[in-house]
């Protein structure tokens, strides 16, 4: 069963997160401050880590309080899975093994350890993988939805 309060946090908001001057910030900062008004679980792949931190990592000792979630075998069958289920194949007849890039990898740990949202200003990145998984993830464009796109029920949450 997944569990709607637990997010795994894409790279995307981080950096948006730790850059004031992004246009961005003030998106990824109201779902943090939401997420942690109402004790939501924030974690964060170390494949999310590497990304953000072969860029300009920005304030690098801010991200370090978020749960990091090693990738681990479990998460690489997981990823496999995906990448050989066939629906991509379909999608897309020259995608090649070797491009289980790290949002696939990002979706199968979240799948794994029953993550039910991923935070991403790149939605469609994650979606293509959503039928493997039977929609159990919920992923969410933080940069143009309202914070009641977090809300089981749906309702607007002001910012």
């Amino acid at each position: 069963m997944t569990v709607a309060k637990k997010v795994m946090l894409d790279t995307t908001f981080l950096i948006d997160l730790s850059k004031e001057d992004n246009e961005f910030h003030k998106f990824s900062a109201s779902y943090l401050n939401y997420m942690e008004s109402n004790k939501y679980s924030m974690y964060v792949s170390s494949i999310v880590y590497a990304e953000y931190c072969s860029g300009d990592p920005g304030k690098l000792e801010d991200i370090l309080r978020y749960k990091p979630m090693a990738f681990n075998f479990d998460h690489a069958l997981e990823t496999g899975r995906i990448i050989n289920s066939g629906y991509l194949k379909q999608k897309d007849p020259k995608i090649k093994r070797w491009e289980a890039k790290n949002d696939c990898k990002i979706m199968a740990s979240s799948s794994i350890s029953e993550i039910g949202i991923i935070l991403t200003r790149n939605p469609k990145d994650f979606e293509r993988f959503q039928p493997v998984l039977n929609n159990r993830i919920r992923v969410i464009d933080y940069s143009k939805e309202n914070l009641g796109s977090l809300s089981e029920d749906g309702q607007h949450i002001l910012l």
